[in-house]
């Protein structure tokens, strides 16, 4: 399959590694997966950028989910690439912030949206702490009810829109316009000692720390968690990028299908790109 092309396409996507004297398949380049409940169905998609597959490394990125009766939670992860152990970081915030054990007090059918935001709240604290065995990372997290209720919360550049086939709606301020591009809030907030902190911004205050997003998705509505490697494209790109993710995305394709699309070629894209998206099935 081909990578779709969205706006100037970029030389590197095209481009093969150098093949090295050793090499195996324990890192992923592509990572897809699909699952549905009575409620609910499932797509993840993410792919290592052409910036880590040329230098023949693995994605900084992790996606990961959990469900029971009721609710689930989502989340995605970007680990910074400046700091040491990123990829670990990223991985263990997020397995953390969909296993907390203050999930588990969600039960039944009628999971409100103030349940959820009390939850994201213990949720985002395991994530934390899951984030200091070392490195750094961004996450995004969403928590949905069977009935629709939405509470997203993130740290850094991670971003969440809700789509339907006439529109995007992203559901977090854009970075301001100048911002240094390597500059994000991260997990953990304190940095340890000896660790570099030049690519990343330590959150000063507990306003700053955690940004938060409600609502409640309807008929025929997706919600997406995406890393800034997709994001950041999406956001930039609303004659090209945008129009052909929401599209497909809208449509429901087969969790191979998402891996295809996330791997377009864009002028620019670099990094790596991971989306997981959610649907509520007509019930």
């Amino acid at each position: 399959m081909d990578r779709p092309v969205l706006g100037l396409p970029s030389a590197a996507s095209a481009a093969e590694p150098s093949l090295r004297a050793y090499g195996d398949a324990s890192v992923a380049g592509i990572r897809a997966e699909g699952a549905s409940t009575t409620w609910l169905t499932l797509r993840a998609a993410s792919v290592v950028g052409s910036r880590h597959r040329l230098a023949g490394e693995g994605s900084d990125d992790f996606f990961a989910w959990s469900y029971r009766e009721g609710w689930a939670a989502l989340a995605v992860a970007d680990g910074l690439g400046g700091v040491p152990g990123s990829a670990g970081a990223a991985a263990r915030a997020c397995r953390a912030a969909v296993s907390a054990e203050s999930l588990y007090g969600l039960e039944g059918p009628e999971v409100q949206s103030a349940d959820l935001a009390s939850t994201a709240t213990l949720c985002g604290q395991a994530a934390e702490s899951a984030a200091l065995g070392g490195g750094a990372t961004t996450l995004v997290l969403g928590l949905i009810s069977s009935g629709g209720w939405l509470h997203v919360v993130r740290v850094g550049d991670s971003s969440a829109f809700v789509v339907d086939a006439q529109g995007t709606r992203e559901l977090f301020p854009a970075r301001e316009d100048g911002a240094v591009g390597t500059a994000t809030a991260a997990l953990p907030f304190d940095v340890p000692e000896g660790e570099s902190g030049a690519e990343r911004h330590v959150a000063d205050s507990a306003a700053e720390r955690w940004e938060t997003a409600s609502g409640r998705l309807h008929p025929g509505e997706v919600l997406v968690l995406a890393t800034d490697g997709v994001a950041d494209p999406w956001r930039d790109g609303p004659g090209t990028v945008e129009p052909a993710l929401r599209a497909a995305i809208a449509g429901l394709p087969s969790p191979l299908d998402l891996a295809g699309l996330v791997d377009f070629s864009r002028q620019g894209c670099h990094d790596d790109r991971t989306v997981l998206c959610a649907w509520l099935r007509p019930g």
